[in-house]
Parts: C-alpha cells; structure tokens; sequence
C-alpha cells in the first residue's frame, strides 16, 4: 500500500524549499493517478436503480427454468435510450381462446421500459401480449427499434409508432421449429434464420458421425427502414450458433451436421468460409465465435478472447485469469465487455463454475476500463459506442459511462 505521509522526511518541514515544493507536486501527482486507478477498475456507476422497486419489474435471477423466463435483458436503442425489457406470466390465466397474431392467447406480457441514459429516469413503458416462446427487443440504426412478440416483428420509430410489422410464420412440419432474429451491431443489418430440425444427428463419443440427420434453415435479409426482404437464400442444415455483422453472418458449418467447433462467415449470397482466430496458445479446445461492430470477429474459450478481422488480422487479446474463460461478449464501436466465468474443480467432483468478472475494454487500444465482480449466477449487460455499460444483476440496474457521453 502507497504511503502518502511525508511530514517526517526533512524537505518537509520547510514549505517554502524548492526541492520540498517539487516532492509536494509529485506527491499530488501519484494521489491523482493512484485515485483514476482506483476508480477506473472499481467503477462508480453513474447511477443505479432498483427494477423491482421503481419499474415493477422481477429480479432478472428468477429460478424458473421455464424458457418464457429467461426472455428479458437491456439494449441501448439510441445514445440516450436503455431498453429493458422482460416477459412475465400473468397470475391468473386467460380463458381459452385462440392465439392472437403475437402467438399468445393472454398468458404472458412483454414488459419493456425506456430509461433515460443520463440519469434513469423512465421515459416510456409500453406492455406488448406474447407467448411464452420467443420475445425480445433489438436496436435498429436511427434509433429506431425491434419489438418482437412471439410470431411477430414489428419496428417502431423513436416517437414509438409501428412503421412496419413481418409476420414470423411457422411451416408446423418439423418437431423443432423456430424463427431467431439478431441485427448487427450497427443497427444497419436485420437478418432472420427459420430454423428446421426433423431429425437430430447421432455421433460417438469419439466423434464417429452414425447418422446426419435432417434439417434445413431459410435466411432471410431485411430492409432495416421497412422489414422487406431484400436477400432470401436456403442452408442444408441448421445453424447450431450464429450472429449478425455488417454484410455477414458469423456461424457454425451450414452444410454438416456435425462441425460445431467450425465457425466461419456467410455471406448474403449463402457463401461459407471457415474462420481461424488468430490465437497466440495451442490450447485443444472449442471457441465461439460472434461478429462485432466495425467488421470484426470474436473468438473466445479456454484460450482466452481474441478479436481480429475477417482477413484474420489481430486487434485485441485477452488471456483472462487463472481458472476461468469467457462466456459473453458484448461490443458497439470501440468498447468491447466481456464476461469471465469461474471454471469448476477439476479435482472437486462437487465443484461448479461460477460468475467471476466483468470487464470493459479499449478494443483497438486493448487497455481494461473497467472490471466489475459479478454477484449473482445470471447477469445482463450491454455497451453503447458511446462508452456506456448497462449491467444488470438481479433486481438491481447500474449504468456507468467511461466515454464522452
């Protein structure tokens, strides 16, 4: 620990010596930096709000299993807009009745809120019927945004008026069926995967592939102003991961059943290429792979996290710390978070993983700007390229800002 007390050193018992004029300036100096140190990895939030409390909303670490509870999180929608969003089951049940065009029939509600980024304060809640299948809310470019509630899009202008509705129709041929829809970090890319599984593949434990299996998936490209299809094209086999870039996808193999640790691009004419992070170790392991903004390519697992572009060139790494990875990334303009986990024992057959940090970086510069320790089994976060981090844990939100904002 610095020791800041000089008073004993002789220089000090004349304020007036030079030389002790010059000790005081460079000891202001080292408070100064030591304190943006500490502020810098701790991280003050701008401010904190409690969702249960002020937004009627539940803690976002609700046991349920059930998949209508774990479609919640927070999007930034515009530099000055946080969305949060989450479904919730309404306590007593609708009569029965048939499924509207949300794909409910009364039982559940997406509950979203609009914060201000400055200071929090709500500036819009709006309560959509849904399923309790598939909801969520995505950032499109010019603050407009995606509502969508279970077999439907719909976009809506930063005055809250729906421009543009797309129904999400299922086929009802497959046992597993479903419509996944991501935009790009940028806003500027919609793209829409009807994903089809008839029969699963069957493979041994030391990777023998008995049987492929059956499955297909439709892309779909949308016109980001009007929710048209601009760009349509098939795959042979689902996408078991994907993500939307600006002008790509970043997936696992579309036409093997069986390549899941294969990651690559595809193009919007339905072209793939295999993808190989630039990592510095020889690790034997698999790593997942999202697109970012600004054209670049995540990769992450037990060999750390590594973004590069699509020619393969590195721009940041990180090797994490002892005995954890990353599982998340989040990233807009040039602020990249990450999220590491806690590995188990590999000696403690009782041990289990856990949430360790989370960490927000310089992605061109590489330096950390923040590193927050996580307290609960869940968390949901987002980055503005703005500099903004939306954290939230629980039933408690906190907004830093690192940036210009």
């Amino acid at each position: 620990m610095l020791d800041f007390r000089f008073s004993d050193h002789p220089m000090n018992r004349s304020p007036d010596h030079p030389i002790a004029k010059t000790v005081s300036n460079l000891r202001y100096l080292c408070l100064i930096v030591v304190l943006a140190g500490w502020l810098t990895v701790s991280g003050q939030p701008r401010w904190t709000t409690n969702l249960t409390e002020a937004h009627g909303l539940q803690p976002f670490d609700r046991p349920t299993q059930l998949l209508w509870s774990k479609q919640q999180g927070v999007v930034f929608i515009a530099p000055d807009r946080l969305a949060v969003y989450q479904v919730n089951e309404l306590r007593s049940l609708a009569p029965l009745a048939k499924r509207d065009s949300s794909g409910g029939a009364g039982n559940f509600v997406l509950n979203l809120k609009i914060l201000d980024t400055h200071d929090g304060h709500e500036i819009k809640s709006m309560r959509f019927p849904t399923s309790g299948s598939f909801s969520q809310i995505a950032a499109v470019r010019g603050g407009n945004f995606l509502v969508r509630t279970g077999d439907v899009l719909y976009l809506f202008s930063p005055a809250f008026k729906v421009l543009a509705s797309k129904a999400l129709l299922l086929d009802r041929v497959a046992p597993f069926e479903e419509w996944q829809v991501h935009t790009s970090r940028s806003g500027a890319e919609i793209v829409l995967v009807h994903q089809l599984l008839f029969i699963h593949e069957s493979v041994l434990a030391d990777g023998t592939l008995l049987s492929p299996g059956k499955s297909n998936a439709d892309v779909e490209i949308l016109d980001a102003d009007t929710l048209k299809v601009v760009k349509a094209f098939s795959l042979p086999n689902y996408l078991a991961y994907w993500s939307a870039g600006d002008g790509f996808v970043v997936g696992t193999h579309p036409s093997q059943p069986h390549h899941a640790e294969e990651f690559g691009i595809l193009n919007f004419d339905g072209e793939w290429k295999q993808l190989k992070p630039p990592f510095k170790t020889k690790n034997r392991c698999l790593s997942v792979m999202d697109a970012l903004d600004l054209h670049l390519i995540a990769a992450y697992g037990c060999n750390g996290v590594v973004a590069f572009s699509e020619s393969g060139e590195q721009v940041f790494h990180s090797y994490g710390r002892v005995n954890e990875s990353p599982v998340g990334v989040a990233n807009s303009g040039n602020y990249f978070a990450v999220e590491f986990f806690y590995l188990p024992d590999i000696h403690n057959s009782q041990s289990r993983g856990r949430p360790s940090h989370l960490d927000l970086f310089d992605l061109k510069g590489g330096s950390r700007l923040i590193s927050l320790s996580l307290q609960t089994s869940t968390v949901y976060y987002d980055v503005s390229a703005q500099g903004l981090l939306a954290v939230v844990e629980g039933d408690t939100l906190r907004m830093f800002a690192l940036g210009n904002e």
